[in-house]
């Protein structure tokens, strides 16, 4: 006679990481049944729980086995209702909850949704800030720290936790000598690194004053007979800046006999 209901001797809750893959068991689930014979056979059955079919059970075997990806930014916990029924006609059953927990695994890449920067600065810039880089991890707990991996030569810097570049306080650009950089930023969640770029363009600033060469004073001879317009003196006049400082000539003294 089955006179006795089939009752779980192990159930337990489960501790599992979002990178456990499919086909993986999770747990097994045991119970007992006080009746012989076919009323002592049990069958196991996810009763709850389990809309999306995450975890299978296997009847037999109790075995909990995972049939789909985890992952930890969507769901951080399951519920599953069980039930054990045995084979006797009428069948008992019994039934249990169980909890599994998804734990978070370092699998995010930050990503930099903006790949390329462009900023410009005055070749005289120092301590000045000069963008904000922005790059996300969707891991719950990612945290991203930002370094200048390349194309720096000692006159940029970023803040490691904000992202943000600015010239360093030592900087010495100079538009003559280099007038642009490309700084590769690298965002790392201490795992994986994303990456975006900075170019910044060096602004010509009007900073050195002319010279002549020779730089005089002169002494010229002129004819006394000498024509209008004749050629006295030819002045060469150099300045260590570039682009649009163009150098203008005038007489600003000693010319009142004009």
């Amino acid at each position: 006679v089955n006179d006795n209901s089939p009752y779980f001797t192990s159930l337990p809750s489960a501790s599992v990481p979002e990178d456990t893959p499919p086909g993986t068991t999770i747990v097994t689930i045991t119970a007992d049944d006080m009746d012989e014979g076919i009323n002592k056979q049990l069958m196991f059955q996810i009763t709850g729980g389990n809309a999306l079919n995450i975890f299978s059970l296997n009847p037999t075997t109790g075995d909990l086995i995972l049939n789909k990806q985890l992952d930890f930014e969507v769901e951080q916990q399951y519920r599953l209702l069980l039930t054990v029924r045995d084979r006797g006609t009428p069948a008992r059953s019994a039934t249990g909850t169980m909890t599994v927990t998804v734990t978070d695994v370092n699998d995010k890449t930050p990503t930099c949704s903006t790949p390329l920067y462009t900023v410009t600065v005055l070749e005289t810039s120092t301590n000045e800030i000069l963008v904000t880089v922005s790059c996300d991890d969707l891991d719950v707990t990612g945290a991203v720290t930002y370094n200048i991996t390349d194309g720096n030569d000692g006159n940029f810097t970023i803040d490691a936790r904000t992202g943000t570049v600015a010239t360093r306080t030592q900087a010495r650009l100079d538009f003559e000598t280099k007038r642009s950089y490309l700084l590769e930023i690298t965002a790392s969640d201490g795992l994986n690194s994303g990456t975006t770029y900075v170019r910044v363009s060096v602004e010509d600033v009007n900073e050195f004053p002319p010279y002549f060469t020779p730089p005089g004073p002169l002494n010229i001879s002129v004819p006394e007979d000498a024509d209008i317009n004749y050629l006295v003196y030819e002045f060469k006049a150099f300045d260590q800046d570039t682009g649009d400082t163009t150098k203008v000539f005038s007489i600003v003294g000693g010319n009142s006999a004009q």
